[in-house]
Parts: structure tokens; C-alpha cells; sequence
């Protein structure tokens, strides 16, 4: 699992810092790069994992810049793409082996990246809030409520819909998630 990483790394990682100091691990199926602060902790991280049959990524990351973890889905080639302009699109997901619990709303943003380097769908997940309580502190609820579903579970299910696409769902291994958000729960608050 290390050795697809390494080529890809620098065109899949489009963190916050960029930081030419930042360390980087495998833990499980993700590969996890932190970003360290002035005093020698960490200011942020971003773990990624890999969908087994195709170049689809999920990602997640966590800053104390940031009052929400940042859920992100990031699709390379034809094959996996979805669009050629931007949208917002309707997110699903479950946990497998299914659990009995409230499944969050979501939309993705989704972004298109066409360079002479890239070429990919990048979507950014946001957790919807009840319009009655949509305070700060909900939404945050909400965000650690996904977190925690998708690292108890051993694989997401994600799947994304537009009235003008077709419907597509990806699979990912969680697999390392749960060791990464309680080494940097404080991140992820």
C-alpha cells in the first residue's frame, strides 16, 4: 500500500500549509501528513485513503485553524469523474457493517481541476445543519458525529447524486482512520 502513494503524493495532498517540513506516514489504509506548529506540535494533518479499484481518494483533515474537519473526495481520470463544471451535489454515505445509527445530511461542492498537471474532480463535503439549530456549536456536533461514524465502521460508502448525472458511489476502507483522530483529537473538536 506504501508504494502507490509516493508517485501520486504531491499532485493528491492540496493541503493548507504546503509545508516543506511536514511529516508523513502510513497508518493502516491511510496516509497521514501532519503539519507542525511553532512550538513543536501539530497545527494540522490530512489522512487519505485510496479506493481499492480506481483512483478515487477520500480524504480527511483537521486544523486548529479551522472550527471543522475538512471531508473531501477527489476523483482522477475519465473513469472516475463526474463532471466537467462545477455543482453541488447531494452526499450519502453509510458504514459498513451497517450500524443503526442517524446518518448525517451532506452536499459536496464540487470543484474542476484542468491544468496541464491535473485533471479531477474535487469535491468538499459539508455536513448539513437543521435550519432551526444551526448554531456553531451543532455544526461541529455534526461534523464529529460523521468522523466518528465513518472510523468505527470498516468501510464508507459514499455516494453522490445531481438531477443531472448519473448516481455514483465509491467504497473506502476506514481502516486506520479511528488511531488518527485520537491521536489528534484536539484537532478534530
Amino acid at each position: 500500500m506504501k508504494g502507490f502513494f509516493k508517485g501520486l503524493l504531491p499532485i493528491l495532498l492540496w493541503g493548507f500549509i504546503g509545508s516543506a517540513a511536514a511529516d508523513s506516514e502510513v497508518v493502516g489504509d491511510f496516509h497521514l501528513k501532519t503539519y507542525p506548529d511553532y512550538q513543536g506540535g501539530v497545527l494540522e494533518f490530512e489522512a487519505f485513503t485510496k479506493k481499492a479499484d480506481g483512483e478515487a481518494y477520500l480524504g480527511v483533515g483537521c486544523s486548529s485553524m479551522s472550527p471543522f474537519p475538512q471531508l473531501q473526495l477527489i476523483l482522477f481520470n475519465e473513469k472516475e469523474m463526474m463532471s466537467e463544471t462545477p455543482k453541488l451535489l447531494q452526499v450519502s454515505y453509510r458504514t459498513l457493517p451497517k450500524e443503526d445509527a442517524v446518518l448525517y445530511s451532506m452536499q459536496g461542492v464540487l470543484q474542476v481541476v484542468d491544468t496541464a498537471e491535473e485533471f479531477s474532480n474535487k469535491i468538499r463535503f459539508q455536513v448539513a445543519a437543521d435550519p432551526h439549530k444551526k448554531t456553531l456549536q451543532q455544526m461541529k456536533k455534526n461534523y464529529h458525529a460523521v468522523l466518528q461514524q465513518w472510523s468505527a465502521g470498516e468501510t464508507v460508502e459514499i455516494t453522490l447524486s445531481h438531477r443531472t448525472l448519473e448516481s455514483k458511489s465509491y467504497r473506502f476502507s476506514m481502516r486506520g482512520l479511528a488511531p488518527i483522530l485520537k491521536r489528534y483529537s484536539e484537532l478534530c473538536q
